[in-house]
């Protein structure tokens, strides 16, 4: 198996808390079409996906607003 299908196949889909996943529109190593797969593996949790527009693979410092608020309803939704 390679690194990627023992995340798919083994890990991701026993994730079993709350999970944010962000990322950016542009972001050349992380872009959605790579970690929406990413989301859509971890079936035993509730995921929710931010795409952030016009930004690359450093979301936190290109738009740390957009960031914050992703990661302020995952503690909301962790109570």
């Amino acid at each position: 198996f390679s690194k990627a299908d023992v995340l798919t196949l083994f890990l991701l889909p026993n994730i079993n808390v709350p999970v944010a996943v962000i990322c950016g529109d542009k972001d050349p190593s992380s872009p959605p079409a790579v970690m929406k797969p990413v989301a859509d593996a971890m079936t035993k949790t509730d995921v929710t996906m931010t795409v952030i527009d016009d930004c690359g693979h450093f979301s936190a410092s290109e738009h740390p607003d957009q960031v914050a608020a992703a990661l302020l309803e995952l503690v909301k939704r962790v109570g």
